[in-house]
């Protein structure tokens, strides 16, 4: 009975080309269709969250238990160097970046008969080679205009802000770790247009131990962020840095 009706069903599809070449015509561009809104949405998909997982956020955070809640200045983590170094031992970890935030009023250190006016900016300390690197906040700066010593880069809605562009002082004003006013001036060595709305609108990105220095935390450090192969291990990369004694207590965090 089967192979009557197989028989049957191929003789058919002799009798009309014309509608059989149409309806294969259909199934086929159907198909076509379907896989390349398919490949297009993973495609879409898979570039949001490598996005996501960008210069900001990386794959794997660390901070101090209470930092996220808090963003206190005494909230940090300590004994960097050893951190880092047991960090980048791991299997699977590609880039390890240390980074201080610290809020601070920033104006233009040139000489006005006026006042300058300060604006409310974030000195964010890092490790400017590091982050100079694929994914990272300083990626698309050329390397003589990374942050070095008290020359600093700006964001470009900052310094829109302040009246300020790159070679001219930068007056910066804030907290130390211990809530004792610390002042400084500063040369703007580049201003930069971050894909990161805070580098951009409110960034002062300072070398790692220039930034320790001034706000009193010598090896020491808000977060880490840790980047591995593929964002889709992120669990994996933390459960394997949990363990480490140097960073008992402390939060560690995958992306999502």
């Amino acid at each position: 009975m089967k192979h009557i009706t197989l028989r049957i069903a191929w003789r058919n599809l002799g009798r009309n080309r014309r509608r059989t070449l149409l309806a294969l015509g259909a199934i086929a561009l159907g198909q076509l269709t379907l896989v390349f809104i398919n490949g297009l949405m993973a495609g879409s998909y898979n570039q949001m969250l490598r996005t996501i997982t960008g210069p900001m956020i990386g794959h794997v955070q660390i901070h101090q238990s209470q930092w996220r809640r808090e963003r206190a200045m005494d909230l940090y983590l300590d004994h960097l160097g050893a951190v880092e170094a047991q960090l980048r031992a791991v299997p699977g970890v590609t880039a390890v970046l240390p980074r201080i935030y610290a809020p601070v009023l920033a104006a233009s250190g040139e000489e006005t008969k006026e006042p300058a006016e300060a604006e409310p900016a974030i000195v964010v300390g890092l490790d400017a080679a590091a982050e100079a690197k694929d994914q990272g906040l300083l990626e698309a700066v050329p390397p003589d205009d990374l942050p070095a010593g008290q020359a600093v880069v700006i964001g470009k809605v900052l310094a829109a802000r302040l009246g300020v562009e790159a070679g001219q002082p930068l007056i910066v004003i804030g907290q130390d770790v211990d809530g004792f006013p610390v002042a400084n001036l500063f040369t703007i060595r580049a201003v930069i247009d971050s894909t990161v709305d805070l580098i951009k609108s409110q960034g002062i990105l300072m070398a790692l131990t220039e930034a320790g220095s001034f706000f009193g935390m010598p090896d020491q450090a808000h977060e880490i962020v840790v980047r591995g192969r593929d964002y889709r291990q992120a669990g994996e990369l933390a459960a394997r840095i949990a363990p480490l004694q140097v960073v008992a207590g402390d939060e560690i965090l995958p992306w999502y």
